[in-house]
């Protein structure tokens, strides 16, 4: 749900960031100190629930509240304010709560869940790409094996998953793709088709944005796969449970941090 929360006084909003922070059904939380700025923004952006003051200069929270229903009506109002005597003034304008600061996140997380106007679930978007990481290291589009026309591109891939987004360096995904062997002229031109085979088979995809290259560096960015090793960093317990000690087993690199880990879990 999106969040929006409008007091003249910066630590209410710096106090209110901090708490929705750690709810989990909140994905943004936007914060102004003026009421017509909350106006503009709300004409940008679609918000579920609005944390109102009710005394700020200007235009004060009864006012602003009716304001912002007339441009979105079901967004749902939650007024707060020092003063318990404002309570009566607020739920005429159909206000879903009252509260009184300072503001909990016990408070807060009582308010969501007695909302006047019910929040549609948004649908997770299904990302791109696929990585399985645990056992063999397998990359998939829409429930299909990607196929490559370098067996090396495979392993490029893996290895930037397995740095799960830190940059790498030409010379050390030389140094990692062929073994510490000699660096020769072959090799770097070789390593420039890995590259460029990869982009081709992002862009397919419409994850072109997934793989992150400077002059010097490239990563991927992990937004754009569901892995169940980047899970397993998160702490997802699934995932946790799910990690039986092998880790990319095809790739020799990878082998440390299989290993590790299985000790560990």
């Amino acid at each position: 749900m999106k969040v929006l929360v409008v007091d003249d006084r910066k630590s209410v909003l710096e106090n209110m960031i901090h708490h929705t922070k750690s709810i989990e059904s909140i994905d943004e939380c936007d914060t102004t100190l003026s009421a017509p700025d909350a106006i503009e923004m709300l004409k940008e952006k679609q918000y579920d629930v609005a944390f109102l003051d009710i005394e700020m200069p200007i235009m004060n929270g009864i006012t602003l509240a009716k304001k912002l229903k007339d441009i979105y009506p079901k967004i749902n109002i939650v007024f707060i304010t020092g003063h318990k005597e404002y309570a009566i003034d607020s739920y005429r304008v159909g206000a879903s709560d009252f509260l009184v600061k300072p503001i909990s996140k016990k408070a807060i997380l009582a308010s969501l869940d007695n909302l006047r106007n019910p929040i549609e679930p948004v649908a997770l978007k299904k990302k791109p790409l696929e990585a399985r990481c645990f056992g063999k290291f397998s990359l998939f589009a829409d429930g299909t094996p990607i196929a490559y026309r370098y067996s090396k591109t495979e392993e490029l891939v893996a290895y930037l998953i397995y740095m799960n987004g830190t940059p790498v360096t030409m010379g050390e995904l030389l140094g990692i793709i062929w073994e510490d062997a000699p660096v020769s002229n072959n090799m770097k031109a070789y390593l420039r088709k890995l590259i460029s085979e990869l982009k081709s088979i992002l862009k397919t995809h419409d994850a072109e944005k997934a793989l992150i290259k400077t002059r010097n560096e490239i990563s991927v960015s992990p937004e754009f796969f569901d892995c169940d090793y980047f899970e397993f960093l998160k702490g997802n317990p699934k995932f946790v449970n799910k990690y039986q000690g092998e880790f990319m087993i095809q790739y020799s690199w990878a082998e440390y941090w299989g290993g590790g880990m299985g000790d560990d879990y």
